[in-house]
């Protein structure tokens, strides 16, 4: 029997409910309807190594891409990236202990570089990295801030963003936001200022896109509108008001035509919202949410996305915890990504991303490096990828069954040596026994059967697959022989 082994990672508050995990392996529809299956679990792309560039500074904080140029922030470094991966130094920008995100904007014609790092603005003209004037904003410095002109937070930003040819910062602690003078990000006035209107709350992160900017404070979300006003060029779209915030600075991003972020609300919730049009749309589950309040912190998330094989992937990984989650905005499930240091399990390797020169490149949150993402990498850095699918609980009312034998369809013959493991839990998912392993053939024996036999009995089952097969993993379906009890 077919037992619906496929499915994305659902690890329920009790694992006595559910205990579903889909780790560095992605669920894909079958969309001719004639397929084996309807749903497919393919393996997540890997990092190539060598690495396509390494910066002399770690770790990568932050990538930008435009006109097939690259920027990169690296430690306490920006650099230009070139095709070949060589690179240039351009100077320094601030760092903090947190290795902090950092955004990066060009002007409208093509002459500077905005960046925003560590709570500093800078304007990078071809020649070096300069303080950007953002002027004071009306409200006390934050104390997180080590302003280098006693006028407070002159040359601060918590965040920025490039709209219409306008460079736009937002302050710390504050509602306020100022814009440059036309695309020019080494002139700013204190009269080119103005506040977020609609709710009391400090902005915590902006946004520019699709020719819309989005306020997100502590607990809701604004949109302005470029108007053309001569006095000031946005104002507030009317309408366009969200009784939902942003608990992450660095989660806002844009996701095909939509705006995503990690939201939260007073009581302590995390949800990753999509909105649609100006209507938030819930794409966290209970599972997911779950996993995220058991962290220390949610507010340190950093979101980036790509889009691969039909796909639109949203990355959100969470340094503090050490865990990423991505949602595919194409199937709507959510699947783990994790990556291996020798045999430890650690956090997934790349933080940040640019698609440029023809190649998804991605940053290292532990090194100087920045790999290609790609499919038909089937490590990453050289570390074997370990995929695991945990599939639901097998409980028939509790009645005790009997399992003569489990066989799991997936694609072999690919390479010789590879092998996957299977292990299993019979007291709902909080214990699994020791994990019996399976070739999957040698190269060209694409009829090998992957089989295992006389699997004992229980009334609540949980199987589970692990590989960390160095080729294309195509996890299709699993079948069980089993015989129900009487009791």
């Amino acid at each position: 029997m077919k037992f619906n082994f496929v499915g994305q990672t659902y690890v329920s508050e009790s694992v006595n409910v559910d205990a579903q995990r889909t780790v560095n392996l992605y669920p894909e529809f079958v969309e001719s309807g004639t397929g084996k299956a309807k749903v497919v679990l393919y393996g997540t792309p890997g990092l190539t190594t060598p690495a396509f560039a390494t910066m002399p500074q770690s770790p990568i904080r932050g990538m930008f891409a435009n006109d097939s140029r690259l920027f990169v922030a690296a430690g306490t470094g920006l650099y230009e990236v070139f095709t070949g991966g060589n690179f240039q130094l351009l100077g320094s920008i601030a760092n903090d202990a947190a290795n902090s995100p950092v955004q990066m904007w060009p002007n409208g014609v093509g002459t500077q570089l905005f960046v925003v790092s560590a709570g500093y603005a800078y304007v990078y003209d071809g020649t070096s990295p300069s303080y950007a004037p953002v002027p004071f904003a009306p409200v006390p410095a934050d104390p997180a801030i080590n302003p280098i002109y006693p006028g407070g937070q002159i040359n601060t930003a918590r965040t920025g963003t490039f709209l219409d040819g306008y460079f736009i910062a937002a302050k710390y602690e504050s509602k306020t936001f100022f814009v440059s003078d036309i695309n020019t990000g080494t002139v700013w006035s204190a009269l080119d200022v103005a506040s977020k209107e609609g709710y009391p709350d400090h902005i915590n992160s902006i946004l520019s896109y699709q020719r819309e900017l989005w306020l997100f404070g502590d607990q809701t979300t604004e949109v302005w509108i470029n108007d053309g006003n001569a006095d000031f060029p946005f104002r507030r779209q009317p309408g366009a008001f969200i009784h939902e915030g942003c608990v992450a600075t660095f989660s806002p991003i844009g996701l095909g035509t939509n705006v995503g972020w990690l939201g939260g609300d007073a009581i302590g919730r995390s949800t990753a919202w999509i909105a649609q049009g100006y209507q938030p749309q819930r794409v966290s589950t209970h599972a997911v949410e779950q996993a995220w309040a058991g962290y220390a912190t949610v507010v340190d998330a950093i979101s980036w996305s790509y889009t691969d094989r039909g796909h639109i992937f949203w990355v959100l990984t969470f340094p503090t915890a050490a865990a990423t989650w991505v949602y595919d905005l194409v199937t709507k499930m959510w699947h783990e990504r994790t990556s291996l240091t020798s045999s430890t399990v650690g956090q997934y390797r790349a933080r940040c991303n640019a698609y440029v020169f023809g190649k998804q490149l991605v940053g290292a949150y532990d090194s100087g490096k920045i790999y290609n993402l790609l499919a038909t990498t089937y490590t990453d850095d050289g570390q074997p990828i370990r995929r695991i699918r945990t599939a639901p609980h097998i409980a028939e009312e509790q009645m005790r069954a009997f399992y003569h034998r489990l066989q799991l369809d997936l694609e072999v013959g690919l390479t010789s040596g590879a092998t996957v493991s299977l292990d299993w839990s019979d007291d709902g998912g909080h214990t699994f026994n020791t994990p019996i392993s399976k070739s999957l053939g040698s190269s060209g024996s694409y009829k090998q059967r992957v089989i295992w036999n006389r699997l004992g009995s229980s009334r609540d089952r949980v199987f589970r697959v692990t590989t960390e097969a160095q080729q294309r993993v195509a996890l299709i379906d699993a079948y069980l022989q089993v015989t129900g009890g009487k009791a």
